[in-house]
């Protein structure tokens, strides 16, 4: 395996890290919702307005989560090694995009 090291904007990485933090914060708040009323005969929670909005802006920030990670990629990885299959990790800390090269 072949592993490719791209160094990545700070003001890159930081908005790619603050779209995760924010999707895996909102996840934890449905998840607790969901498990505090998980033995309610009532299901009205899942169709209440504060459910409904958790939900769409859970999509919301997951959908530019997953925008902001291809418009990095896009915009630092060579044409070239596109064409390839690659598995990818971003490490927040040292903004060190790894791109590892499937043979």
């Amino acid at each position: 395996m072949k592993e490719i090291k791209i160094q990545i904007p700070e003001n890159v990485v930081n908005d790619i890290q603050l779209k995760d933090f924010e999707a895996v914060s909102m996840q934890m708040v449905i998840t607790n919702m969901l498990e505090a009323h998980a033995l309610d005969d009532d299901t009205r929670i899942i169709d209440s307005p504060v459910f409904k909005g958790y939900q769409n802006r859970l999509a919301q920030v997951h959908k530019e989560f997953e925008q902001a990670k291809n418009n990095m990629l896009s915009s630092y990885v060579d044409k070239e090694i596109h064409q390839n299959t690659f598995n990818w990790n971003l490490d927040y800390n040292s903004c060190i995009l790894t791109l590892i090269m499937k043979e």
